[in-house]
């Protein structure tokens, strides 16, 4: 997810960028995932939540606000400015190397990896990390089904993470793909969720962005 704190050094045309990314898709985004995410947690009882990847941790913040039974911990791979570090914001924030999660196994009911997996250069070993850290995985991706979806997928990363100095490799799972990485882990789907509907509010990239390209996972071992 997009972080401030991505890019230490942003020049004028980053901050235009991502001042036009956060007004036309960013805020509206992460709240229809949040309420996605939300849904899926249960209400009934504490629950412990680790957000892997958190970028600005809004995510995080929005769930927690409407189901405060939920308790957050966020990771990135972006070191905490010093002038940040005194901030209440960030109190739930760490930095870790992209791999190595660094708490124990099952130390947490929940894992979110929200448009993470596919920024990773080894998505097998960061998933599994995730599935040791964690009793349940909660993945949302992106699926190809070819050319026009892979071109389309990169142009959306790019405008969502290239102002944020955010590295795209470009690589995106098709449906045999995630099951295979899934299954060579030890996990199984419980619940998959296609066509999940991110862009309904701009009028011409909804009718480019296919909604069979989101796609949200529940992961069991």
């Amino acid at each position: 997810m997009s972080s401030e704190i991505s890019k230490t050094e942003k020049s004028l045309w980053d901050k235009w960028w991502i001042r036009l990314h956060q007004r036309t898709s960013h805020k509206t985004r992460v709240r229809l995932l949040a309420d996605h995410f939300g849904a899926l947690l249960p209400s009934d009882r504490p629950i412990t939540c680790l957000d892997v990847g958190c970028g600005d941790m809004k995510i995080a913040e929005l769930i927690e606000a409407d189901k405060p039974n939920t308790q957050w911990t966020c990771l990135d791979i972006y070191p905490l400015p010093e002038h940040l570090q005194a901030d209440e914001k960030w109190h739930k924030y760490q930095h870790f190397d992209g791999l190595n999660i660094p708490m124990e196994s099952n130390s947490f009911d929940y894992v979110l990896l929200c448009d993470v997996l596919h920024h990773s250069l080894r998505p097998d070993e960061l998933l599994r990390e995730c599935a040791r850290v964690g009793k349940i995985v909660i993945i949302k991706d992106h699926f190809q089904y070819g050319f026009f979806s892979n071109l389309m997928l990169k142009w959306m990363d790019r405008f969502g993470n290239q102002a944020y100095g955010v590295h795209i490799p470009g690589r995106y799972f098709s449906t045999k793909s995630f099951n295979a990485l899934c299954s060579n882990i030890g996990l199984r789907a419980a619940n998959l969720q296609t066509g999940v509907r991110l862009y309904d509010h701009l009028p011409i990239i909804r009718s480019v962005i296919r909604p069979e390209w989101q796609f949200i996972a529940v992961l069991e071992k």
